[in-house]
């Protein structure tokens, strides 16, 4: 899973969970000025420089024993400093130093989670910097230059989306229904309810799903001569939106209570 960084307005929690392993974190950089130098600061220790290469890139590791098993909140600034880009992460309850004389200072907006195996790409071709953050080792589209010095582009792939569940189900009318006129008519109106759903995404905003929904047994008891205690199993399917539920049971009970007190 992959979000661009630069959200406008107020701050917004990322916290993004997979399973490739990195070592430690790791500061990206793409589409800044050759010979550039950059800067990795990490909780106002600085964890290394290097030099941009000719493509434009750079990468820093920090000292795994730095953060180690740790984990925070982290508020994210990039220092433009002449030919050098200093990149600090520090926690977001942490007030960064002072901009350093001439250097010109962007806060990429948000709060993001940073943890051993996080990795920070930044797009210096855009004005002001973008961001990038992946848990783990990032696609290798985030790493190349490209010709506008925008995001890079990843070609969107299709995929398959699995929910289940479970829960209390609550059925307003079925005790009225079922009992008819008949007072001592105990209902069980709360089944437990299991659902199960899958769903294709054709596009990031386009996708089919299908949901099948199950009910425990809605259950009427009355003491009587003439009529059965009754029980029900409902059970509903949605695709686009379109459901069905069945409640035949209630109705034969409903007709044979109140035929039986007339």
């Amino acid at each position: 899973m992959l979000r661009a960084a630069r959200l406008p307005g107020l701050a917004a929690l990322l916290y993004l969970i997979t399973v490739s392993a990195a070592h430690a974190q790791t500061v990206y950089v793409t589409n800044a000025p050759q010979g550039a130098i950059v800067e990795f600061v990490l909780e106002n220790t600085t964890e290394g420089t290097v030099t941009v290469n000719e493509t434009g890139s750079a990468s820093v590791v920090a000292d795994p024993t730095h953060l180690g098993t740790r984990q925070f909140d982290a508020s994210i600034f990039v220092d433009t400093c002449g030919t050098t880009r200093r990149v600090m992460v520090l926690d977001r309850t942490t007030q960064p130093p002072p901009a350093a004389g001439s250097c010109r200072r962007t806060e990429i907006s948000g709060v993001y989670f940073v943890q051993k195996i996080t990795s920070l790409v930044f797009n210096i071709g855009n004005t002001p910097p973008t961001m990038l953050v992946r848990q783990g080792e990032p696609p290798a589209a985030w790493l190349k230059p490209t010709p506008t010095g925008g995001i890079a582009h990843i070609p969107y792939r299709g995929h398959f989306a699995l929910s289940g569940g479970a829960g209390l189900a609550s059925f307003r009318d079925y005790s009225t229904v079922a009992c008819g006129n008949i007072t001592d008519c105990p209902s069980d109106l709360s089944p437990l309810t299991w659902t199960a759903g899958a769903a294709y995404w054709f596009l990031p905003y386009l996708a089919a799903e299908g949901t099948y929904v199950k009910f425990d047994k809605l259950t009427a008891r009355a003491t009587g001569t003439t009529f059965n205690p009754c029980s029900c199993q409902a059970r509903m399917r949605s695709t686009s939106g379109s459901s069905a539920a069945c409640l035949p049971c209630a109705v034969r009970a409903s007709f044979t209570a109140r035929a039986s007190s007339a």
